[in-house]
């Protein structure tokens, strides 16, 4: 932030670029979360779209699904729509094989908000977004013992 400050209508939307054309979306999140802070409604509309963008892409942007959870807005839905358009296949989703190891998504409070959001999705696309974010399932356990290990980690 500081290299904003004093922000200002021309720092404002300088960051608001700077937040729409950065081509990695996990690094705009950090200038996504100072814009949170100057601008919430433009800020999550930007987060919301380069969410929906990558995902469009097959790629499952971990810091701006960490960024949405925490600025108590929903990343979940449209992560369990683009599995749903993949015909629930966790394989064809980036990154393999979690999202968020186990300890960072305790700590962010992803892994409950995910466990949450899974119980409005049914069958296998259920299983494959719980696999996305490393909440192990029934359908892990039958898995060979190398893949629970990368799953559980």
């Amino acid at each position: 932030m500081e290299l904003f400050s004093p922000l200002g209508d021309p720092g404002i939307e300088a960051l608001r670029e700077l937040c729409r054309t950065v081509p990695d979306p996990d690094v705009a999140s950090t200038a996504l979360d100072a814009l949170f802070d100057a601008d919430p409604s433009s800020a999550a509309e930007i987060a919301e779209k380069r969410l929906v963008e990558s995902l469009s892409h097959d790629c499952v942007p971990a810091a701006v699904v960490k960024l949405l959870h925490g600025r108590r807005l929903d990343p979940f839905a449209p992560i369990a729509r683009r599995l749903d358009a993949l015909g629930c296949e966790r394989r064809r989703l980036r990154p393999e094989p979690a999202l968020f190891d186990r300890h960072e998504a305790e700590e962010a409070g992803v892994r409950e908000a995910a466990k949450t959001a899974a119980e409005r999705i049914s069958g296998r696309c259920r299983e494959a977004f719980l696999e996305l974010f490393g909440v192990p399932t029934a359908a892990a356990a039958d898995q060979p013992l190398e893949h629970r290990l990368t799953i559980d980690r």
